[in-house]
């Protein structure tokens, strides 16, 4: 059975830059991409697109952030099965 549990993405976005020391233009910088791009995800008005999300996803677990911790159920952040099998390719 498929789960229907979800990512906090805005909050894992948040906590990858406090690992990473890293300020929102920073990361964009570091990801090409605009200032406001990152300030709206990390506040939840959009999502990352699939080959963003893929790159974040990369990046919050080579920073040692456990995407466990960010499981949440709400239908505006990102499968957690799809989150993990993600960053497995």
């Amino acid at each position: 059975m498929k789960s229907t549990t979800n990512l906090d993405f805005p909050r894992l976005i948040k906590d990858l830059r406090k690992k990473r020391n890293l300020t929102q233009q920073q990361l964009a910088s570091k990801i090409n991409v605009a200032l406001t791009t990152i300030n709206n995800w990390e506040h939840g008005h959009y999502k990352p697109q699939k080959i963003m999300h893929k790159k974040l996803l990369k990046m919050s677990t080579k920073a040692g952030l456990d995407l466990k911790k960010y499981k949440m159920k709400n239908e505006n952040t990102v499968s957690y099965d799809t989150a993990i099998k993600n960053t497995k390719t």
